[in-house]
């Protein structure tokens, strides 16, 4: 999680995005170390970034926590 934590905590100038689908990143590491409530902290977080398809999965992981299939990481139709 030291890259995401990079990432976060670096300027996203013209990128929103990046913050965006780190912090679902974030998030998903939560949810597989069992760790609910900092994922929900993080998905709820991303889902302030108007920008990319991280809002998209973090809205849906806070429906159902991540775990870590690729059936999750389909997009839904």
């Amino acid at each position: 999680m030291t890259h995401l934590g990079r990432s976060l905590n670096s300027d996203m100038g013209d990128f929103p995005w990046i913050r965006g689908w780190a912090l679902t990143r974030t998030g998903m590491a939560h949810d597989l170390l069992g760790q609910r409530e900092e994922a929900l902290r993080a998905y709820r977080e991303a889902t302030r970034v108007r920008e990319g398809a991280g809002r998209r999965y973090a809205e849906r992981f806070i429906r159902q926590p991540y775990r870590g299939t690729k059936e999750e990481l389909k997009p839904e139709r």
